[in-house]
């Protein structure tokens, strides 16, 4: 019997969290709080961002600071018609991600071991996204060689965050609900 598309992708976003669960201690993927309610605090805001429109018409997504995977392997699994990019500087988690990126047998997410604003790509993506970049003038800064117009971000945050409504040639397009007391606000490069 062949699996339709949920329940394929319901497997293995549990391989993913425990992939996850095994690793953490390890490695500090994510917080206690966050793994005790992994599903409620931190699959579920990914799972609804993947249902953003301008998500779902990206040919090409760029998960910035991925670390743990999030939200960059739940949208993967949602989108596997989409090419993903996991960055982050911090080795032995790019390992983490390049173990749950063949694990899940993900023949679309590459993984780069590098600094954001040091990544030379071939071509700018359709769509940045991130969880809680903690200064959005230096996540602007630091992929303004990568980017064109028209070039999309969506960052999550909490909903009590200041919302800024340009960061350097960027300019706020909207905020999109999602779980857990977070939104993703979505940004446009001018």
């Amino acid at each position: 019997m062949e699996l339709d598309a949920p329940e394929l992708s319901a497997q293995r976003l549990a391989i993913y969290e425990s992939l996850l669960r095994h690793q953490n201690e390890r490695l500090g993927l994510v917080s206690s709080a966050g793994l005790e309610n992994f599903s409620t605090l931190l699959l579920d805001p990914c799972l609804r961002m993947a249902e953003i429109p301008s998500l779902c018409s990206a040919r090409s997504i760029v998960d910035l600071g991925s670390g743990n995977g999030l939200p960059g392997i739940p949208v993967a699994l949602l989108h596997p018609e989409k090419s993903v990019l996991l960055v982050d500087s911090r080795l032995k988690r790019c390992q983490f991600l390049e173990e749950v990126v063949g694990a899940l047998e993900l023949d679309q997410v590459r993984v780069l071991h590098a600094r954001v604003e040091k990544v030379r790509a071939e071509a700018p993506p359709d769509l940045f996204i991130c969880r809680f970049f903690k200064d959005l003038r230096l996540m602007a800064a630091w992929t303004r060689h990568w980017r064109v117009a028209g070039t999309r971000y969506l960052v999550v945050a909490g909903q009590e965050q200041p919302v800024q409504p340009t960061v350097y040639d960027l300019t706020l397009q909207g905020t999109h609900p999602l779980s857990a007391g977070k939104v993703a606000l979505e940004y446009l490069a001018g």
